[in-house]
C-alpha cells in the first residue's frame, strides 16, 4: 500500500484510562488484510451478488452479523438506492412508497 501512495496522515486518538491522545500514522499503516476482506464483501453486495452467496465465503452465521460486516456509509448508500432505482425502473417495474 506504501508503494501504491497511501501515505497520507491520518491522525488516531487513542485513549488509555481517562487520557486520550493523538497518534498519527500514514495511511498505509492502517491497512490489513482484514481492510482488504472487508472491502471485498461490501464491493460484491454492492455490485448485487446476494448477501447469502458471500456469506459463504466470508462464514458470517446471520444476516444480522453480515450486515454489521460490511461497510456503506449514508452517501454511497444513498448512490446504489438510486441505481437500484434506475434498474427496476429500466424493468418497468412499479415502486409504491407507504
Amino acid at each position: 500500500m506504501k508503494l501504491a501512495g497511501f501515505t497520507s496522515q491520518v491522525v488516531v486518538p487513542v485513549k488509555r484510562g481517562t487520557k486520550t491522545t493523538e497518534v498519527v500514522y500514514e495511511k498505509w499503516q492502517m491497512i490489513s488484510s482484514h481492510t482488504c476482506r472487508r472491502s471485498f464483501y461490501t464491493k460484491q453486495f454492492l455490485k448485487g451478488v446476494p448477501s447469502i452467496l458471500i456469506r459463504k465465503i466470508s462464514r458470517h452465521k446471520t444476516e444480522k452479523a453480515f450486515l454489521e460486516y460490511i461497510k456503506v456509509d449514508e452517501e454511497l448508500g444513498a448512490v446504489e438506492m438510486m441505481k437500484y432505482w434506475e434498474k427496476i425502473k429500466w424493468k418497468k417495474i412499479t415502486i409504491f412508497v407507504l
